[in-house]
């Protein structure tokens, strides 16, 4: 009776090297020079759309695969320009109407750095200009009856907003 090959994949050896799903943690200078070159290449193509995808076709898990950025720094450089020309590239497919433009525009904080603080800054302006305003009230006044007893001034504080 033979043997049927088992469809799965084998499970790899526990080494020290950190292991990402399928994909390897490059060790090496040179390794991390071709990782970045392979990057820069890919973000040229027209056809590169979603940052994600480069690291899904390397299968990388694409979390981890950003947070190799703190790695090295010719890769973090290489990521960075990527970002950039994808962003830019999803801009003009949403300009052109190619593309959903809202979509485009809720995940270009990712792509584009600038972006991004000028977003934060108009969010933090709303918030600050949305905090309650204290406004003291001071009622005049008024003459105690002796049937209900009353201050004779009163302070309140009023919380407004816009």
């Amino acid at each position: 009776m033979k043997k049927q090959k088992s469809s799965r994949a084998p499970a790899h050896k526990a080494t020290d090297t950190p292991k990402y799903v399928m994909g390897i943690f490059p060790k090496t200078e040179q390794a991390w020079i071709s990782l970045a070159d392979d990057l820069i290449a890919w973000a040229h193509l027209e056809t590169s759309f979603a940052i994600e995808d480069f690291p899904l076709s390397r299968l990388y898990s694409p979390h981890k695969f950003y947070k190799w950025m703190k790695h090295n720094e010719y890769f973090a450089d290489a990521l960075e320009f990527a970002r950039y020309m994808i962003g830019s590239r999803r801009e003009r497919a949403a300009r052109e109407r190619r593309v959903d433009s809202s979509i485009i525009l809720k995940t270009m904080p990712l792509y584009n750095y600038e972006f991004k603080e000028l977003m934060m800054e108009k969010i933090n302006k709303h918030h600050e200009s949305q905090q309650p305003k204290i406004i003291t009230v001071i009622l005049p006044q008024v003459e105690d009856t002796g049937v209900v007893p009353i201050k004779k001034t009163a302070i309140h504080e009023i919380a407004v907003t816009k």
